[in-house]
């Protein structure tokens, strides 16, 4: 549906009304007209999961993200491993600490 790229109103509609649903996320019509056509955002998916009765995972396919395209991670790495090989040793070696901290969590 061109109105509703991402499922979002059907979604809403399926179990209260629009007007229900933006007072129950303390939004405007306007602005639950702009998640209709471009997702909820990321910093609201938990109180619309709540309000929808849903689990926040499965809402992703209602944000913004999802109109996202997959990322191109070889091109992404490419483009880190040449800035990466342009910084002084202890840059690098910095990076590499946070990195090996964030792994080991």
């Amino acid at each position: 549906m061109a109105d509703d790229p991402l499922g979002v109103k059907a979604l809403i509609t399926g179990k209260m009304t629009l007007a229900e649903f933006g007072r129950s996320m303390g939004s405007t019509g306007q602005t639950v007209n702009h998640w209709i056509a471009r997702g909820i955002p990321g910093s609201r998916v938990f109180r619309a999961a709540d309000i929808l009765e849903m689990k926040p995972e499965d809402m992703r396919r209602y944000t913004a993200e999802a109109l996202k395209p997959p990322a191109d991670v070889e091109r992404e790495y490419k483009a880190f491993s040449a800035t990466f090989r342009q910084l002084e040793s202890e840059q690098q070696a910095t990076i590499i600490q946070r990195l090996q901290r964030i792994l080991n969590r």
